[in-house]
Order: C-alpha cells, then structure tokens, then sequence
C-alpha cells in the first residue's frame, strides 16, 4: 500500500491452507497529517476479528477483539494510525480458540500483551501485509474442524449474498431446526437469520458505494419489499442514510476488497 494524503483500506486473501477458516486480512491507514481524530465507520461482516493498531506518532501499539456485529461499527482513530485485521471465517473461531462468541466485545476490546494472540504477533511483518507466517503458526494452533452442517449454512448464506430462507437452509440440514439453531449461534455468535440480514444488506451497500445503481434498483435487486423497506432496514443497520454512508466510504481508497 502506497503513503497517501488519503484514507486507505486494501485486503488480502488467507493462503489455501487456511482459506476455509479465514475470511482474509485488512489493513486500514490514516495519515499521520490527517487533520485531528477520524470518526470512522464501517460495516459488518458476520466475522470475528482479530485486530491490532500501531501509531507511530503517538508511541503506542494495541490488541484488540471484535465480535460479529448487526450494525454499522462506530469508532475513533487518531491520525498516523495504521490498524491490521484478520477476520475468521464465520463459525471457524472456536475452531482456534476457546472462548464463548456471543460473549466477546461488540465495539471491541483492548487486550493484555500476554494473553491469547500475543504468541502469534511476533510473526507478523512491520507494514501487516505479510501474514504467511502468522498463518502456518495459527494452523499449527488448530483444535478442531468446523461443524460440518454449520458450515454448509454459512456457504450458502455468503453465496447468496443473505438472499436465502432459513426454512430451506433447516431443509438441507440432517439435524433437527433447534439443534442446528443452537449450533449455529454457539459456533458463529449469531443466529442464522442475523447473519443473512448481515450479507445482504452488505451486499447492497457494497452495490451503493462501488456502483451507481440508485437505491431503488438496489431494493428489488437485493430481495427487500419495496424502497421504504430497504431504507428502513439500512437505517437501522447503518444509523445513518445512504447517502451518508456512500459519501464517507468514497472518501477512502480501496484496494483489493474481495470480502
């Protein structure tokens, strides 16, 4: 990623060994002459994340914990920042780690230099755009394989972009509804109607932002009622209009975004 005046965001796809627990890496940048705290925004994913921020101009390096999330993430970073993420595919973090999903921090949580990840860190490169060796030592950390039926009702809620009924997701299942309900939310930290809502109305900001489709065709094309439907669910999942939103994510170079 080259230095810019600008707001910068790239993503990397995971290695083939590790593409079926790792959505990928991001790495977000603020310039160190941006003009005071940046109110940063940004979008659900349906993923835990693993993130860590260095800020050179300040003399400070934090850790921190995000989990899966139903709206818009709000937040505040300081100028020279530069934050590096990796998100689990939905439904692999208890594949690496035991902790419980449903209870990890919504907003994000500072953790202590000793706990957890801190082993895995070390292995990063200075700018965290390789993480080969951060991946082989997190494979080599693996407890077990995802739950199989879980699994493939992830697949299809990311193929479909969230466009899918759960009824026909329980269908496809060899388990009864309330087991694999149970199961999905144990291993993705949300149930399986949140994290369709969460990819499609993804779906349809990625449309808004990166297209110039207005936001009626964005309604019938991403499977809402009508356009006040749409703008009453991206409101309550963005806070903000789409206009808003659009304007503040076009303000940042984006390079690679595959997720």
């Amino acid at each position: 990623m080259k230095t810019s005046n600008q707001l910068q965001y790239q993503e990397f796809l995971p290695s083939s060994a590790m593409a079926q627990y790792l959505a990928g890496h991001w790495k977000f940048v603020v310039p160190v002459n941006w003009d005071g705290p940046l109110e940063h925004i940004a979008p659900p994913d349906g993923c835990v994340s693993l993130f860590i921020c260095k800020n050179a101009r300040h003399h400070f390096q934090l850790m921190g914990l995000l989990g899966p999330q139903l709206n818009m993430l709000e937040t505040t970073f300081m100028p020279g920042s530069v934050y590096w993420g990796i998100r689990f595919f939905p439904g692999a973090f208890p594949c690496f780690f035991d902790h419980e999903i449903e209870l990890l921090p919504k907003q994000g949580e500072i953790l202590p230099r000793n706990e957890w990840f801190e082993p895995f860190l070390e292995h990063l490169s200075p700018d965290f755009e390789d993480a080969e060796l951060f991946e082989q030592n997190l494979l080599k950390a693996k407890r077990k394989e995802p739950d199989l039926e879980v699994a493939k009702v992830v697949r299809e809620i990311v193929k479909t972009e969230g466009q899918c009924k759960v009824a026909d997701l329980v269908q496809q299942a060899f388990v009864s509804e309330r087991q694999l309900q149970k199961r999905f939310r144990k291993a993705v930290g949300l149930s399986m109607k949140e994290l369709a809502r969460v990819f499609r109305l993804r779906a349809a900001l990625a449309q808004l932002v990166m297209q110039e489709q207005g936001v009626l065709d964005i309604s019938f094309d991403k499977g809402f009622y009508d356009q006040s439907h749409f703008l009453h669910e991206f409101q309550r999942f963005a806070r903000q209009k789409p206009d808003q939103v659009k304007r503040y994510l076009r303000s940042i170079q984006h390079h690679d975004v595959h997720w």
